[in-house]
């Protein structure tokens, strides 16, 4: 919940192109949070580029983005190491596989596809009409049309995990933070558009949302299990 809440903070800033306060929201949940350092890098290079490439300007962002170092510093001193669970052996990039990448966004046990499910589908459509309105030069190119890199880049971060296995057949750990970035670039992406065509879109991530809160509220003997799918999963398939 903490994560969830610092970054949702952390994007609307972004987006109100409140630069610097994004970055300090987003370095204090780093420190909590570490894959989540990606988007602290690539809101520091937006801030850059925005703000203008100067000694005052790179200064700042790298004094707040410092801020997310404080752990790693902490662990160094300590124990001769930024990083526990590496030296522990529960990071490999051998873990990173297509089939795991993938399952993270579109796996009916534990993917993004069971958190925001009409949010997530609709979101590389409005990518690409962003972009198509870009070319047709309708809208200008805001650098925020390029945080769908990053989402993969983190989620293939993650992605080198050891221990994937939850003990549940439940969403995603990593998932329930980074939905609230893909939610708070669809909305904006989706407040561009017509008022009638944002008022239809909003209803309908509204109602899914509603729905697939009910859905999860449920409690039964398979919601603990790791052996078994889960009921949406076993209609799907």
């Amino acid at each position: 919940m903490f994560t969830a809440c610092f970054v949702t903070a952390a994007m609307i800033l972004f987006f109100n192109k409140k630069y610097y306060w994004s970055l300090f929201v987003l370095a204090l949940i780093c420190m909590q949070t570490q894959p989540l350092t990606l988007l602290l890098g690539f809101v520091g290079l937006v801030t850059i580029l925005e703000n203008g490439i100067n000694k005052r300007n790179i200064i700042k962002v790298v004094l707040l983005g410092s801020i997310a170092l404080l752990p790693s510093l902490f662990y160094y001193i300590h124990y001769g190491t930024t990083n526990l669970i590496k030296d522990a052996g529960f990071l490999d990039t051998k873990f990173i596989t297509l089939n795991r990448v993938s399952g993270f966004y579109f796996d009916f046990n534990q993917g993004l596809i069971i958190t925001i499910p009409i949010i997530l589908l609709m979101y590389i459509p409005l990518l690409i009409s962003e972009a198509v309105n870009v070319l047709r030069k309708k809208t200008k190119l805001e650098l925020s049309l390029l945080l769908p890199l990053c989402i993969i880049a983190i989620s293939i971060t993650i992605s080198t995990m050891g221990n994937w296995n939850h003990g549940m057949a439940i969403i995603n750990r990593y998932a329930s933070w980074m939905s609230c970035i893909i939610m708070v670039h669809v909305f904006y992406l989706t407040d561009k558009l017509s008022d009638i065509r944002s008022a239809v879109l909003f209803n309908y991530y509204f109602m899914f949302q509603f729905f697939t809160t009910l859905y999860h509220q449920r409690i039964n003997k398979l919601d603990w299990s790791q052996y078994q799918h889960t009921p949406l999963a076993h209609w799907f398939w």
